[in-house]
């Protein structure tokens, strides 16, 4: 019979007092004591360690109830930060997080893309200025995550798929050619799901349809994120919705992305806005054609919860036999977002109504999520708290690890 050795029950016991003080809030010692059932010099070991870290602070004393004053600690989300990057064809969007989720700074410039050695390091400029910005001490950034349009591959390295922006084989290493940190690749609907699982420890099983100029899907089971072998699962885009319909970009003919993107909604150079201010105004060929949008929306969700999308992923799960209570989840961010009436219309087709809910976190952060796990393992908040499934944990501690940045990303 194995013993686990000294170092790492010491590592354990540190995990389990920030995964608590994390997940649960400001804490005594004698409440992780009863909680964790660790002893007293050894929680105050811990914390005298995390302290140091920067990873706690003391917090505020509670009520005397006879004798001294108890001393709460609290987890300092602004310990570390991570910045989500997300490049699109008229300029770059750059975001800040906590380790709390909350977003400290976003900026939108002004950059054309282009697929080239000079467009990457004017990128990494413009990167590295804004972390300085938000963070004078470098070691306090835990990396940057690029968003991508389009499908990554397996080991994080390489666009396989990048129709939309024309970098089809680009690798990280060129992308990152002039960033000072840590970076790392992701599907921008995965990023957007994941940020969903952070903000909703609720949410189970789930396929996620996100409804932007270039629509796209995730796909969540049991909590977390279901990527498939080649992480592409859940490309809902590109289903076919309509046999023989209209060409894609992905090559195909009827997927989704043809009849349920915005640009869909819009004729003869119309600009989306205008169409909503039109539609608004009651104008019936307008409203047609919004119905028709909203029908293929619900054929799309409807179909999207039992099809396989072709021609990516062999391996699609059937959400609809395999969860015990399915749910889609929707985003009806656009840009320009949809019109408060007409996102209420949406919601109330039928089909919508009964599987469809808008994402508590919106599309504009959906970058940021995944990028603080892109921490090196040579830092010291590699010792962060363990995956919901880490079996060498204590028992009373299994229901309050948390499902954020401190846990483990994939499935």
């Amino acid at each position: 019979m194995k013993t686990t050795p000294p170092a790492s029950v010491k590592e354990l016991n540190k995990r389990a007092i920030t995964a608590y003080l994390y997940s649960k809030g400001p804490a005594t010692k004698q409440m992780l004591e009863r909680e964790l059932n660790l002893s007293l010099p050894t929680i105050t070991q811990n914390l005298r360690t995390l302290e140091v870290e920067g990873l706690i602070r003391k917090g505020e004393q509670l009520e005397s109830t006879g004798g001294r004053k108890a001393q709460t600690f609290a987890f300092v989300c602004r310990a570390k930060i991570a910045i989500g990057v997300t490049m699109r064809a008229n300029g770059l969007t750059l975001c800040a997080v906590d380790l709390g989720g909350n977003v400290i700074s976003r900026k939108f410039k002004l950059l054309p893309y282009h697929n080239t050695d000079i467009y990457y390091q004017q990128m990494g400029v413009i990167i590295n200025a804004f972390a300085a910005g938000v963070e004078r001490n470098d070691d306090n950034v835990l990396g940057v995550a690029f968003s991508i349009q389009g499908i990554v591959s397996a080991d994080g390295q390489t666009i396989t798929f990048g129709n939309i922006m024309g970098n089809t084989g680009l690798r990280l290493d060129v992308i990152a050619q002039n960033v000072k940190f840590p970076c790392i690749m992701i599907h921008d609907s995965d990023a957007a799901a994941m940020a969903e699982l952070w903000f909703d420890h609720s949410l189970t099983d789930a396929v996620c349809v996100y409804l932007e100029m270039r629509p796209g899907g995730a796909v969540i089971v049991d909590g977390q994120l279901y990527q498939g072998p080649n992480l592409c699962n859940g490309t809902i885009e590109h289903m076919t919705l309509v046999p023989d319909g209209g060409e894609c970009y992905c090559g195909q003919r009827g997927c989704m992305d043809v009849y349920c993107s915005p640009e869909a909604l819009t004729e003869d150079g119309e600009s989306l806005s205008g169409f909503f201010s039109v539609l608004e105004q009651g104008e019936q060929e307008h409203r047609q054609r919004f119905n028709g949008w909203l029908g293929n929306v619900a054929q799309a969700i409807r179909v999207g919860r039992r099809t396989p999308p072709a021609p990516f992923d062999p391996c699609w799960p059937a959400i609809s036999s395999s969860a015990a209570k399915p749910r889609t989840i929707s985003t009806m961010t656009m840009s320009p977002p949809l019109k408060d009436s007409s996102r209420n219309a949406a919601l109330s087709t039928p089909i919508i109504s009964r599987y469809v809910r808008v994402c508590a976190w919106t599309t504009r952060t959906k970058s940021v999520r995944h990028c603080v796990s892109c921490r090196p393992s040579s830092t010291r908040f590699a010792a962060t708290p363990p995956d919901r499934r880490i079996r060498r944990r204590p028992a009373r501690l299994s229901r309050s690890l948390p499902r954020g940045p401190l846990a483990k990303p994939y499935a």
